[in-house]
Order: structure tokens, then sequence, then C-alpha cells
């Protein structure tokens, strides 16, 4: 990468890219937020608590898209770095003509297992679970396109994609707030925004060109399906799985938890667009032959600030913000926002160096992962008597875990120097 490609000592694209990305998802965060704060205030506490363990739940029920998409990311960018836009179109069609059996599969084990769910998650009733149900669907069809366009390093549309995704389920929740549903009107608005989400991916690749690329291999072996697959369950299960342990052990602090994980989520929801730019722009370095550890640790660097900034926020001010942001009825829960936003940090420093291995194709980094995760659920067992202990434990298996994964980037580079 040449200087001229360069600003501040980080690569442009990185930057530039960056910010398109975080524009982008702040307005679709935005809109989320005020499609959180309208369900807070219409649904009350116990059944707002109970939308958010619905969704966090939907996030494992999604992982086999946010394989796709993974999958498509690394697999575009490759086909960019070989043939151009060529053949990006025929990838995304490609992945979801192998995609929809397993949707119907897994809308299926939802319904079947609904009863279960609810009852793990104390919740009065199976049909939120079922009406849930048909989201694991559209969910396996929109990575594809997002993974296809972010690869292709056309983050414009990408952030698009996203930004719609929030501002349709916003309206769409004010319209049944309006027709005077409850719980299964906040579901169907998250449908719906998925599903005219999906349409706005589908489009900019739909009038790409179609000529496939004599040299164009479109197979995947499962064995690339799987890596990702671990890793991403592993990723994906730290970021639900506290709402949804505070929602089974202490369910009468889990609707006003609920309040305090959304917002300290944000942090990672702001940064993750940095990594989702860092992560194409890292296979294309990769092929070239060129350094990646430059753009990782530029990446880092970016997270941390940023992470050290908004955390001195959540220690000054965590009760005005949840008020400002909930109102007065989730402020019981405030005092844990600062604790709550460094769980969140350490989480967002392990996805980084997650991602980044496997852009790096970096397999080998499986075991340091499952240590770390084998970690987090011996803690969650012994801390779960109250929800500051909880919360400390997830916090220090995160920054536990994410040792590891440093530990097997120290013990990689010195090998193969």
């Amino acid at each position: 990468m040449s200087d001229d490609s360069r600003l501040f000592g980080l690569p442009r694209t990185l930057l530039t890219s960056g910010a398109v990305v975080v524009f982008g998802t702040l307005i679709g965060a935005v809109a989320n937020y005020l499609f959180q704060r309208l369900m807070a205030n219409h649904l009350g506490s116990e059944p707002y608590g109970e939308l958010v363990a619905l969704l966090n739940l939907l996030i494992l029920f999604t992982i086999p898209a946010s394989v796709i998409q993974l999958v498509a990311n690394r697999r575009a960018g490759e086909i960019m770095q070989e043939h151009g836009l060529a053949g990006i179109r025929e990838l995304s069609l490609w992945l979801l003509q192998k995609l929809w059996p397993i949707g119907l599969g897994l809308t299926a084990l939802i319904v079947v297992a609904a009863p279960w769910f609810a009852g793990y998650l104390n919740l009065p009733s199976a049909l939120p679970v079922m009406a849930l149900a048909p989201t694991v669907l559209l969910g396996l069809a929109l990575p594809v396109f997002r993974g296809a366009l972010q690869g292709s390093q056309r983050f414009w549309l990408f952030a698009w994609s996203t930004t719609s995704e929030g501002i349709v389920r916003l309206l769409a929740g004010i319209v049944s707030i309006a027709l005077g549903y409850a719980l299964f009107g906040a579901i169907a608005a998250v449908i719906v925004g998925m599903a005219l989400a999906l349409i706005f991916s589908f489009l900019p690749l739909h009038f790409q060109p179609s000529d496939t690329p004599k040299a164009l291999k479109l197979h995947i072996p499962w064995t690339e399906y799987a890596t990702v697959a671990v890793i991403l369950f592993v990723t994906s299960f730290y970021l639900s799985a506290d709402v949804l342990f505070v929602k089974h052990y202490l369910p009468a602090l889990a609707g006003q938890y609920a309040a305090v994980s959304t917002v300290a989520k944000y942090l990672f929801y702001f940064s993750s667009p940095v990594i989702s730019v860092m992560f194409p722009l890292i296979t294309a370095e990769r092929i070239r032959g060129g350094r990646s550890l430059p753009l990782l640790f530029g990446t880092a660097c970016l997270l941390l600030v940023g992470g050290l900034i908004v955390l001195t926020i959540f220690w000054r001010y965590p009760e005005p913000l949840l008020k400002l942001l909930f109102g007065q009825a989730y402020v019981s829960q405030a005092s844990l926002l600062p604790l709550t936003g460094l769980m969140v940090l350490c989480y967002e420093m392990l996805f980084l160096l997650a991602q980044y291995f496997l852009a790096m194709r970096r397999t080998m980094v499986i075991p340091w992962l499952l240590l770390g995760f084998l970690v987090y659920i011996l803690t969650v067992m012994f801390s779960h008597g109250s929800l500051v202990g909880l919360i400390s434990g997830i916090t220090g298996a995160l920054a536990l875990a994410t040792l590891f994964l440093l530990a097997y980037g120290g013990i990689t580079k010195r090998s193969q120097a």
C-alpha cells in the first residue's frame, strides 16, 4: 500500500470507507434506539425484557447466516482481486440457492422447540418464539448480499443495507403501536424491516455484470463453513448471552438490565462497521502478499480510543443516560453501565482479533477461542448469584479470552519468523 493511500498513518480506505459505514450505522442505530425506546415505553418493563430476550435469541439462530456473510465477504474479496466485479452476482445467487433448505429447517426447528425456549426464558407463552421464526429465513438470505457488497468494497451500498433495516423497522413499529399491537406488533416490525432490507441489498447486485469469468470457481469446501461457524458461534454467543443469562438466572431484573445492556452495546454497534471495513482490506493484503498487521493495529487503536471515551461518559453520567434514552423507569440498574460498557469493550477487542484471524485464514485460532469459551461458561456457573457478580465474571472471562487470542497471535508470529 503506497504512502499516498494513507491518512494520519492509517490506510485511507479504512478511514474514509469506515466513516461512510459508521455514518450509515449511526443512522441505523438512532432508528434502532428509537424503536427500542418506543417499545420500552409502550410495552412496559417485563414485556420489553421479553422482546430483548427474543431478539438476542434470534442472534444465536442467525449464526449460520453470519457464517455465510463472512464466507461471502471473504470469497467476494478474493474474486475482486482476481476478476473485479464480474462474478460477484453469480457468487451471491449461488450461495442463496444453497441456503434456502437450511432456512426452512431452522424455521421448523424454532417452531417445534418454541415451548422449550419459552420455558428457559421464562416467557408466559411459546407464541412469540413461533412468531419470530420467519426472521431466521430472512436472516439467512440478507447476509449473502451484504457479504457480497462488503467483500467487493462497495461500502456505501453496504451501509445503506444496514441503515434501511433500522429505519423501516422503526416506521413499522410506529404503525404497529398505532394499530394497538403489543409484543407481536414489535416482532412484525422486525420482520418487515428485514424483508425490505433484503430487497434493498439484492437490487444493487441484480444489476451487476452477469458474465461469469471462465476461471471463476464458486465451490467452497465444507471445512471453510465449519471454521467460520465455530468462530462466529462463539463470538455471537458472547454478544448476546449476557441478556439470556440474566433472563434465566435473575428474571426479575431482566427488563432493567436489558436497557443497560442495550445502551452499552451501542459501543460495539458503532465500532463494528470499522471492523467490517477492515476485513476485506485484510483479505486483499493477504492475497497481494502485503502487510496486514498495520491494518490490525490501526483498527485496534481507533476502537480503543473511541471505546475509552465512551466508557468515560458511561462512568460520569450513567443515570442521566439511562433516563434520557429509556426513561425514569429504567434507571434502577444505571450503576452497572460502566461495568457493562467495559464488558462490551473487551468483547470488541476479542471480536476484532477473531475477524483478523478469519481474514488471514488462520484456523488454528479455534482451540484458543474454545478455551476462552470454556472459561466463560465456567465463570457464569459460579458467578450468577447476583447481577453485579454475573456481569463482573463475564467481563473478566472476556478479557481472559482476548488474552488467549493475543497469545495465539504472538506464538504464530514467532513461528513464522
